[in-house]
């Protein structure tokens, strides 16, 4: 979803680079998570990865749910064709 809306909301002449560079965000986010999550069953054990995994998850869903709030205006009764980027 986030790949498409970043896609979607830039130029046409910018798209290309946009979703380039969303591709290696999320390459680097993986490989992140790769590390920590390896790290993590390394200190705490094979037997608590679901726990694991949701203590890593869980803090930046919830800052991503508050930069949402925080920067997504609401468009509804909104004419789609004057909405600038305030």
């Amino acid at each position: 979803m986030i790949l498409v809306m970043a896609g979607e909301s830039t130029p046409t002449n910018l798209r290309a680079s946009v979703y380039g560079a969303n591709g290696l965000i999320s390459g680097i986010g993986m490989l992140l998570g790769i590390i920590v999550m390896v790290l993590g069953i390394n200190l705490v054990g094979s037997g608590n990865v679901g726990l694991l995994s949701l203590l890593t998850t869980l803090p930046f869903i919830l800052l991503a749910m508050i930069m949402l709030t925080r920067n997504v205006k609401e468009t509804n009764g909104q004419d789609l064709n004057n909405i600038g980027e305030n």
